[in-house]
């Protein structure tokens, strides 16, 4: 940042659970003033809403994110969750999450998920797209369930 000065970086400051290999969130806080979004990372399923609550203090108003999750959170934890802004699949965690059935396509269909097939999702994305020199997507199509 300093060296090639860039300022348009966005700063993710992301933790894991306590417990598991970490203290509190607290612990590890580096400051209001040090990043932009707070993340929590989450596997086997462990979306507490204490995590969820902590992390939202912290984050004192900034957006927060589910940086690193294995399974992805149920339209339930969403809905008792509200504030996550997006939540991304470890590599492992998505194996064997096919769209087309169970879980996975219940969460993708949620209305608090976008997705390809999501015109405001390729709207969205478009801009970004074109700033890269990349083509526009396509929705993608699926069978029906």
């Amino acid at each position: 940042m300093n060296y090639h000065h860039l300022n348009n970086l966005v700063w993710i400051w992301s933790v894991d659970r306590p417990g598991t290999n970490a203290g509190p969130f607290a612990d590890f806080f580096p400051g209001k003033t040090y990043f932009d979004i707070a993340a929590l990372d989450v596997y086997r399923n462990d979306f507490q809403k204490l995590y969820y609550d902590d992390l939202l203090k912290l984050a004192a108003g900034k957006p927060v994110t589910l940086a690193e999750v294995g399974p992805a959170p149920t339209p339930a934890i969403l809905k008792e969750q509200p504030k996550w802004t997006w939540w991304m699949l470890w590599a492992v965690g998505g194996r064997g999450m096919a769209v087309t059935n169970g879980p996975m396509r219940d969460l993708v269909n949620d209305p608090r998920s976008l997705s390809r097939d999501d015109p405001e999702y390729l709207k969205g994305i478009a801009p970004i797209r074109a700033a890269s020199g990349l083509p526009p997507l396509s929705p993608l199509t699926r069978p029906a369930p």
